[in-house]
């Protein structure tokens, strides 16, 4: 799967942009910002520009009065700043001679010099209003936009305290840019992808610590990601812990996505896949030997399928081991397939 392909968005539940404050999170949820801020914004502006309707909510409570988000003249999406800190539990206190806002909550001191000529923030009405972007790095937010409408802004430290998502799937893409790797999880439609860092625990059924060179595509693995998710196809997050499922293979599994356009009707015992590769090893077409130990496996649920279920025209995800025939198309053996 080309990694150009997932940062396609559509609107499922709610899109998010992170920031967080001073560890791991923080680290992991800048590299989701980095990937994918842009995209999950322009998101925003349109949901914005179509309804008209700029409803907002802090942690968990509707903030009603006239002081509501708007696009700017630069497009970008600002809200009313002591609103919004205030229900995050900021003290806010302006300095009307300085023309300065002072924010501060525990330790955490900050100081904004409001600008008519910085787009980052004005004054409105008697009201100082931010760029998104300010409520996420500086107050430590998280900004979502709910399928009614409504922007979401929530503390990002009260989000690092719940309790994780407990995840099992099957590799389907492995992406290594030069700040993260990410691991697409049971395909483009029913799947996720996990960042994974330096401080993602990596580790064998037998607990032997691993790395993310010993990932391979079609490899079985459970995770344990954050609660917070981009709003992206695949979505997005954290993994803080994976487990290698079996044994880790001593050569990575070629693979191939796409369709299966031929059926041999002998027992059904091969079938063609035409698509792109998967892996170093896979093939954009390949003939597969389906043998009795041969997996299907439903994408949306991880549950067992018959091999009788899969008809011709059936978009999968096929793996197979690395010695292939040299025939063109390439004859392999089927491990496992992963059906959408």
């Amino acid at each position: 799967m080309k990694f150009t392909k997932l940062l396609s968005l559509a609107v499922i539940g709610s899109t998010l942009i992170t920031g967080a404050s001073g560890n791991y999170t923080y680290a992991n949820n800048e590299n989701l910002k980095l990937i994918h801020t842009t995209n999950n914004k322009e998101l925003i502006k349109a949901n914005l520009q179509e309804k008209r309707h700029y409803s907002l909510e802090v942690n968990g409570t509707m903030l009603t009065g006239d002081k509501v988000p708007y696009l700017n003249d630069q497009n970008s999406i600002m809200v009313p700043l002591r609103k919004v800190a205030i229900a995050l539990g900021y003290h806010v206190k302006w300095d009307g001679v300085n023309k300065k806002v002072v924010l501060t909550k525990g330790s955490n001191h900050i100081e904004l010099n409001v600008d008519q000529e910085n787009n980052n923030s004005n004054i409105s009405e008697g009201t100082v209003y931010v760029h998104t972007d300010y409520v996420i790095e500086k107050l430590h937010a998280i900004l979502n936009i709910s399928d009614a409408g409504a922007i979401q802004i929530r503390d990002a430290l009260e989000v690092e305290e719940q309790d994780l998502v407990k995840k099992e799937g099957i590799i389907t893409d492995i992406t290594v840019n030069e700040k993260t790797t990410l691991v697409e999880i049971n395909g483009f439609t029913n799947g996720v992808i996990l960042n994974i860092s330096e401080q993602t625990e990596i580790n064998s059924e037998n607990n032997q610590e691993l790395t993310v060179n010993d990932f391979s595509v079609g490899m079985k693995i459970a995770v344990e990601h954050d609660l917070v998710m981009t709003m992206s196809i695949p979505p997005m997050t954290n993994a803080q812990k994976i487990t290698v499922k079996g044994e880790v293979p001593a050569e990575q599994y070629g693979g191939t996505y796409g369709t299966v356009v031929d059926m041999m009707s002998d027992g059904f015992n091969q079938i063609i896949v035409k698509g792109e590769k998967m892996g170093f090893n896979g093939y954009d077409e390949i003939k597969l030997n389906i043998l009795d130990q041969t997996k299907f496996i439903n994408a949306k649920d991880q549950t067992e399928l018959s091999k009788d279920e899969i008809k011709k025209g059936a978009k999968i995800y096929a793996f197979y081991g690395p010695r292939v025939t040299k025939s063109l198309p390439p004859i392999g053996t089927a491990e496992i397939i992963l059906v959408e």
